[in-house]
C-alpha cells in the first residue's frame, strides 16, 4: 500500500483515536503488526499557541516510521502554521487532516465534520497546509546544526518570532558532561552561537518534540537568552 511516496508494508493500518492513541499504544499496535501509525487529533490552534501538553501528543516512539500527525481546526492559516510545526517537530511522513470528527465539540467550532459541509473553506485549508509544506523554506535554518556542539545533532528547528525552537533527540543527554558547570558552559555556547543568526533573539530547547523543565542539571522550560 502507498500513500503519496510512502511505502506501508503491512495492511493494518492505525486510525487516529482521541484519548488511545498515544506514544505507547503506537508502538505496541505497531510491534503487534501495524504498518502505519497515527496520533491522536490534535488542535491547530493548541499548537500555534504553543500549548505545552498539547506538544505532548507530538511524542513519538523511537524509529516510528511510516508515522503520520493529524490535526484538526477550520482557520486555513493556523492549519497552515501547525501543520508545519506538527511536521519540524515530529518528523513524520505524513500530515493528515481531520475531517470527519463528529463529535458535537469539534463540529460546533466548525471543525472536523463541519468541513465536509464546506468544500470551499476545506479546500482553502488543504491549498494552505499543502503549500506551507511544500513551499517552506527546508533548509531556511539548516545553518543551525553546523553550530551546534561536536556530536550534537537536530532532529528540527524552527524560527517564530524570534524565538529559535530546537528540537534535539534524547540521546544529547549522554553527551553532557558530568559536571553542572561544564554544563553551562556547553548551553551557553549553544546559545550564543544560535542567537548568532539572524532574526533569532532567544532559544527554546525541546528534546524529541517535548519541553523539558532540565537539560543535564540546566534549566530549559522556557525560552533563553543568550546571556542567560
Amino acid at each position: 500500500m502507498r500513500i503519496g511516496t510512502v511505502e506501508i508494508s503491512s495492511k493494518l493500518a492505525l486510525a487516529p483515536m482521541a484519548g488511545v492513541t498515544d506514544a505507547a499504544f503506537r508502538q505496541i499496535c505497531s510491534e503487534l503488526g501495524a504498518g502505519y501509525t497515527i496520533t491522536e487529533l490534535i488542535s491547530s490552534k493548541a499548537l500555534c499557541y504553543h500549548d505545552k501538553k498539547t506538544f505532548s501528543l507530538l511524542t513519538q516512539f523511537p524509529g516510528e516510521h511510516p508515522a503520520a500527525v493529524q490535526i484538526f481546526g477550520s482557520d486555513p492559516v493556523c492549519m497552515a502554521e501547525a501543520a508545519q510545526i506538527a511536521m519540524e517537530h515530529t518528523g513524520a511522513d505524513i500530515l493528515d487532516i481531520n475531517m470527519g470528527c463528529p463529535m458535537g465539540k469539534i463540529v460546533n467550532n466548525g471543525d472536523g465534520a463541519a468541513l465536509m459541509k464546506d468544500p470551499e473553506l476545506a479546500g482553502r485549508i488543504v491549498e494552505a497546509v499543502v503549500k506551507a509544506l511544500t513551499e517552506r523554506p527546508m533548509d531556511i535554518y539548516a545553518g543551525l546544526e553546523r553550530l551546534l556542539p561536536k556530536g550534537f545533532t537536530a532532529l528540527a528547528a524552527s524560527v517564530e518570532d524570534g524565538t529559535c525552537y530546537l528540537n534535539l533527540p534524547g540521546s544529547v543527554v549522554s553527551l553532557l558532561p558530568e559536571d553542572s558547570q561544564k554544563q553551562r558552559i556547553m548551553l551557553e555556547g549553544l546559545l550564543n552561537s544560535q542567537c548568532s543568526l539572524e532574526g533569532v533573539e532567544q532559544v527554546q530547547i525541546l528534546l524529541n518534540g517535548d519541553y523539558q523543565m532540565l537539560l543535564g542539571t540546566q534549566p530549559v522550560s522556557r525560552p533563553l537568552l543568550p546571556t542567560e
